[in-house]
This record gives C-alpha cells, structure tokens and sequence, in this order.
C-alpha cells in the first residue's frame, strides 16, 4: 500500500489535506483513484490508514479510518556516526541506512576524509539528502523519517557518552568481535556506531575514540568498504535485537 508522511497535527484535520508532490504522485504518477486506501505515517510511529475521497487540480483529500502503532521500527534507536563517504556514496549509505533501520545518520570530517563539506552547499546537500532518507523510509515502511545533519568528530564523542552503548569500527588484529560486544554488554537503550572513512581512522582520533570510552570493534575476517561497514552493521543489530 503506498505510504505518505504528514505532520501529526495535520492528520488531525477533516478532512486530511494533501498538497504538493504528495498530491501529485497519487493523482498522477500512481493513478489512484477515489475511494482507494493509502497508509499516511505522523513521522512519529503512527500509521493512519486512510481513503481517498477526492483530488482536485492541487490537493487531494481523505478520511482517516483506523490508527495503528508503526511495528517496523528498530527495538533501539540506533544512530550511525558515518564520516563522509565520496560521490555518490553518500546517496547510497543514506539510503541503505534508512532501510536497515537506522534512527538518524550524522555525518562528519575525519582526518582521512576526502569530501570537505563548507559554505551555502552545506544546506542544500542535507535538504537533498533528507529526501532521499524519506523516500527510503516510505519504499521499507518505515515509521519515522530519520534525521541527517553534521556534526564535528568531537562533539559525536561527547555525544556518544550518552548512549547506552557506542562503538567504533577498527582493523586491528585481537579487537572484540561485534557479536561478542552485543553479547556482553546488551544495550537496553538508545546506540550509536561510528563508521571511518576509507582510510581509517587517523591514530589522533582512535585514542580520542579510546578516552572518551567508546568500544573498539571488529567486523570480522573480511574489510569492509565504508559504505558498507554501516549496513552490515544495522543487519546485525537486527539479528541481535529483533529477528
């Protein structure tokens, strides 16, 4: 069924009203018609199944006939800390990202980064960015609509301290497998993860990582390209936590 997202306080009108490039994918691209059903999540984990009554040349409007709780969100909200990835790749550990399941993706600069992200274009990558993290979110059925922003390499550390559990990606050899952290420590509340860039971590920001008591991880035999490293991840948190 196709899926929508709407502001709670706008699924509270009668009827609901839907504008803009909403409105036209139903009306055009789609080719509903009056009277089909459609899901309309609040973004707050809500699903509003919903009928369409009319289109018009710029809105269409419905009728909410039942609310259920969203069943496809992760038991934890799970952050990634991704550095910024070349090209489009960044599309694509977005996308993949939202899928998987994960909360919110907050980008930064590491020592070995490629990308550097500066000036007006900053804010019309994350506009661009959060559309395809809500197409995702629409195509996996998902509840919420996960946040993209940056943020600084230290201020994630500080961050970081706040959640039930924060680890980092690293290569070198006798580090704790992820399955044996997941394992031992069992998180019972908000996570997060960082993912380097494909250079690794500089050895500066590792022993930053180290102080601020975030757990080094191994992602087993196999290196893993970064825009890889956070989906294998999310599959296995899901395999932890709710499969």
């Amino acid at each position: 069924m196709p899926r929508f997202f709407l502001s709670a306080d706008r699924l509270n009108e009668s009827p609901v009203i839907i504008t803009g490039e909403d409105h036209l994918h139903m009306s055009r691209s789609l080719r509903l018609r009056e009277g089909d059903a459609v899901t309309v999540c609040d973004g707050e984990g809500n699903d509003h199944l919903c009928k369409i009554l009319r289109f018009s040349k710029e809105e269409t409007e419905l009728s909410v006939i039942a609310v259920s709780a969203n069943e496809s969100e992760m038991p934890h909200r799970v952050t990634l800390f991704q550095a910024i990835p070349k090209g489009e790749k960044i599309d694509y550990c977005i996308q993949k990202a939202v899928e998987c399941g994960v909360f919110e993706i907050v980008f930064f600069e590491s020592d070995r980064t490629v990308v550097r992200l500066e000036g007006r274009e900053t804010d019309k990558k994350i506009a661009r960015w959060q559309k395809i993290a809500e197409s995702a979110a629409k195509q996996s059925g998902r509840g919420r609509i996960p946040l993209i922003r940056i943020a600084s390499f230290e201020s994630l550390l500080k961050e970081a301290g706040e959640h039930s559990l924060s680890f980092f990606c690293h290569t070198a050899e006798g580090q704790r497998s992820l399955k044996t952290l997941l394992r031992e420590k069992k998180p019972s509340g908000a996570l997060s993860f960082f993912v380097g860039p494909e250079g690794g971590f500089s050895e500066e920001e590792t022993q930053a990582a180290l102080d601020a008591g975030i757990e080094p991880v191994s992602l087993g035999r196999r290196i893993l390209r970064s825009e890889t490293a956070a989906h294998f991840i999310l599959a296995c948190l899901a395999y932890e936590t709710e499969l």
